[in-house]
């Protein structure tokens, strides 16, 4: 049976109260977990800020083997070096350019930089504005700024967006670190059908297959959740099922020095990460189901000299087309997979 801390907690004090034992507490030994965040600062003069924040990792399995990101060449590790110069040989390819990217994985020491994004007061809205011509301001929605960052002096964006920009003490700047697994996607072609045999439209599902399985690590600005489409975006083409599962490994923090006058990110920044996943992974995805084809409706009569046919038609093929796309909906638009915790 598995305890929590606070249970153990809790029966230790109970203990101590009903018998004659005293209990000492004392911190845990560190110890590094998987996708466990390293931050570096990478100094490049000629950049602005004098370099640029990156992010190693205490390497995590994925179905029992190390992600990898994609490096340029240059940049590659010295184990990672080696080992693209000897896979290139073997396969007799010619060696990579400086500024070509590959492959590095976790265990090589792999980093990735990182893309900020700006939270508080000089941070972009993250949706629609709306105006009001009452009182002459346009209301902006911000990304607000957590509680912890709050009390060391970020102050959030003033929403009204013809106003001045709120004055703070501190910059804070942000970016998500995402696992990404390639799996079978699913795709959709919409075709007109031919009304005099009962359909208007026609729908041909097909599959997109990944060309590798392997899983890498990136680095983005703001990493947002895919949504399960709607019937509509099913019918209209608007859907798009990417090849691929994501999964949130942490969001990383970086809070300027006190009254900085220029809130570019330099290495007097502290960095905060936050992680979201602390286990190695394995990773699920869904079986492919045949199609199954619903029989059309059809119905044909000598009424009119045949012209009722095609009246007929036209009214059976909404009902056609709609029984045969919510089928494939209920079936196979989403092939999405699962992340469990191992």
């Amino acid at each position: 049976m598995f305890f929590s801390y606070r249970q153990h907690n809790a029966a230790a004090e109970k203990a101590a109260r009903l018998l004659p034992i005293r209990t000492s507490y004392a911190e845990a030994p560190s110890r590094p977990h998987p996708w466990q965040i390293l931050p570096q600062w990478i100094a490049q003069p000629a950049r602005p800020g004098g370099g640029y924040w990156a992010g190693s990792f205490v390497p995590g399995l994925v179905n029992g083997q190390p992600p990898a990101i994609r490096m340029p060449f240059v940049d590659a590790p010295a184990d990672a070096f080696a080992r693209v110069l000897k896979e290139r040989e073997a396969a007799k390819r010619a060696k990579p350019k400086p500024e070509e990217r590959v492959d590095v994985f976790l265990d090589e020491a792999a980093f990735v930089p990182f893309p900020w994004r700006a939270i508080g007061s000089d941070a972009a809205p993250t949706g629609s504005a709306t105006g009001n011509a009452d009182t002459g301001s346009i209301v902006a929605s911000f990304e607000p700024v957590p509680e912890f960052f709050q009390r060391r002096g970020v102050t959030s964006a003033n929403r009204n967006l013809l106003a001045s920009a709120a004055q703070t003490q501190r910059y804070l700047r942000a970016c998500d670190i995402v696992l990404n697994q390639p799996r079978v996607g699913f795709s959709n072609e919409i075709t007109v059908g031919a009304v005099v045999d009962g359909s208007i439209l026609a729908a041909n599902p097909s599959f997109v297959t990944p060309l590798d399985q392997q899983p890498r690590v990136t680095a983005v600005p703001k990493f947002v959740q895919a949504t399960p489409p709607t019937l509509n975006d099913f019918l209209v083409q608007r859907f798009t099922d990417a090849p691929l599962d994501q999964v949130l490994l942490a969001t990383v923090y970086a809070l300027s020095p006190a009254l900085v006058p220029d809130p570019v990110v330099t290495s007097a920044w502290t960095i905060f990460v936050r992680q979201h996943v602390h286990w190695n992974l394995s990773h699920a995805g869904q079986r492919i189901r045949p199609r199954t084809e619903l029989p059309r409706i059809t119905f044909f009569t000598p009424l009119a000299g045949g012209v009722a046919n095609l009246i007929i038609a036209q009214v059976l093929a909404e009902n056609n087309d709609f029984s045969q796309a919510l089928l494939d909906m209920y079936q196979q638009t989403r092939l999405a997979g699962m992340f469990y915790a191992v």
